[in-house]
């Protein structure tokens, strides 16, 4: 089971979307940059005002991922708190994986 935000949107779907928000981001910001050469002096204070709208989108994306983080972190929390013997169950199969693989190496 994936672990949800408080409004109930798989973790991996939000990831999903905030990385493709950042490429789109990315990748219009080179083509402006590239074009940026190319540009007459008159032209330069629309290619800024791109810019910095890029710049705040960009920081506005970065603010919502933080705070879908720390809603992650907090659900990862209350679950540990609300089904500890699931999370030590769960722990101690992932630690003895872990242990098998690395004595099967050997």
């Amino acid at each position: 089971m994936l672990f949800t935000s408080r409004n109930h949107h798989p973790i991996s779907a939000i990831q999903g979307k905030t990385i493709a928000e950042l490429q789109a981001l990315i990748d219009e910001m080179d083509s402006l940059l590239k074009t940026g050469r190319e540009i007459a002096a008159e032209e330069a204070p629309v290619l800024r005002a791109k810019l910095g709208h890029l710049l705040d989108t960009s920081k506005g994306i970065l603010d919502r991922t933080q705070r879908q983080g720390r809603a992650a972190v907090r659900a990862s929390g209350e679950y540990v708190v609300e089904h500890p013997w699931q999370t030590a169950l769960a722990t101690g199969i992932a630690c003895g994986l872990v242990a098998f693989l690395v004595m099967r190496r050997h």
